[in-house]
């Protein structure tokens, strides 16, 4: 009973107006949509917005914590609790880092300490309460954290350092205890034993996938938090090689492979990335054709070769000729639609051509120039490049009866051909 009234008049104290907030409308769903967008776009995005988005995400973990009065050995039975704490408290300590005003600090710190309190991890829920000490010239405020740091050393004397197994059940399932290690040592960036342990519970799960325990239920959303709070770790290549570990165990998952997709493209991992993307349009191909009638197909395939001309734009972006000759390659092989074959003709052509591959790409681009392909731009410049290919492998003769030939499609151009050859 001392316990919840302590909490609760803690909550009154410390709890006013957050003063950075700016999205206090937005709900948890709403919140984590825009976050979304922003982690995959944040070379775009407004970093005052991305600020006070992780600071509302975080408030909304507070209140709820304050809201459903959270006893300790709640996290027995809800990791996912756990979770969202971890990840309120690591971005309150992002919030601290921009906030100058020592009063607001304290608010934040006060915030922190309460949280680790909550998670009984006293030693870090003590020292957020002695820094308030340094930060804070409210006397009120200073008496109140010397008031909380003594009860925690208490705390400190009296249990083990580790909680470890004060937030686990008597008798945990494989799969939760593999889960629970995984959460553990991500929240203290020991990436070697997070790798380990989440690799061991995508291997238990896959092979008790009919068990009807909570825990085998829940866990594709347990696998999308954990990566989650890896994502917002920052752990670039950590987080690619989670998402390598799942899906060599459920392949057929095409929105994690998406998200891994989109994940290897924001950190330059184009070669990987375009392989994930490869996967997810074979899966939404494979879709449409087994699973929608005829009449439903249309849209979903003006669908995939708009997601076709993102996967090139991707491969061109990484600079090298030889992942955009397997995309251009991919969409020829695969596109239903293909609405944009001769402009992937032109550009698998280039990337031939600076592969030094005159001698394929030469006629390839004479039979693009002599079309009927409606872009006069694409097909002049198809023209160019094939007499820039023939004079490549000295073939002066034939450069001079192409260039006649062009001069007849292009007579604007006709100065620029003779200038070529």
């Amino acid at each position: 009973m001392y316990t919840y009234l302590r909490y609760f008049l803690c909550a009154l104290l410390l709890f006013g107006p957050f003063t950075i907030l700016s999205e206090q409308s937005l709900s948890k769903e709403q919140v984590l949509q825009e976050l979304s967008k922003a982690y995959t776009q944040s070379k775009y995005v407004d970093k005052a917005r991305l600020y006070s988005l992780e600071v509302r995400l975080a408030e909304i973990t507070l209140d709820k914590v304050k809201g459903e009065n959270v006893a300790h050995a709640s996290f027995s039975t809800d990791h996912k609790l756990k979770d969202e704490i971890t990840e309120a408290i690591y971005l309150y300590k992002k919030a601290l880092n921009r906030v100058t005003d020592g009063e607001e600090k304290s608010k934040i710190l006060f915030r922190i300490g309460y949280l680790y309190e909550v998670l009984s991890s006293y030693s870090q829920a003590l020292n957020a309460y002695q820094q308030v000490l340094s930060s804070s010239k409210s006397r009120k405020r200073i008496v109140k954290a010397r008031s909380l740091s003594r009860q925690m050393q208490k705390n400190l004397k009296q249990i083990n350092n580790k909680q470890t197994s004060s937030l686990k059940k008597e008798s945990l399932s494989p799969l939760e205890s593999a889960l629970s290690d995984t959460r553990y040592y991500l929240s203290r960036n020991d990436w070697e034993k997070v790798v380990h342990y989440f690799d061991k519970a995508c291997q238990i799960y896959l092979q008790n996938q009919a068990c009807s325990h909570n825990s085998c239920r829940n866990f594709p959303k347990s696998i999308q938090n954990l990566i989650y709070i890896a994502h917002s770790h920052k752990q670039d290549k950590n987080v690619i090689q989670l998402y390598q570990i799942y899906l060599s165990y459920f392949p057929l998952d095409s929105v994690m492979v998406l998200s891994a997709a989109e994940w290897a493209a924001k950190i330059k991992q184009y070669a990987q990335s375009l392989n994930f993307y490869q996967r997810h349009i074979l899966f939404e191909q494979r879709f449409i054709r087994f699973y929608l009638k005829p009449e439903e197909r249309g849209e979903k395939f003006i669908h995939l070769e708009n997601l076709f001309h993102l996967y090139h734009s991707l491969a061109q972006l990484s600079g090298d000729p030889r992942l955009e000759l397997q995309a251009y390659n991919f969409y020829l092989k695969h596109s239903v639609l293909r609405k944009s074959v001769f402009e992937v003709r032109y550009l698998k052509n280039k990337a031939l051509f600076r592969m030094g591959e005159y001698g394929q790409t030469a006629p390839v681009f004479r039979e693009i120039a002599l079309s009927k392909y409606p872009d006069e731009r694409l097909r002049s410049e198809s023209a160019v490049f094939a007499l820039k290919a023939l004079l490549k492998l000295n073939q002066t003769v034939i450069a001079k009866k192409w260039a006649e030939e062009f001069s007849l499609s292009f007579p604007q151009k006709k100065s620029e051909f003779q200038k070529i050859i």
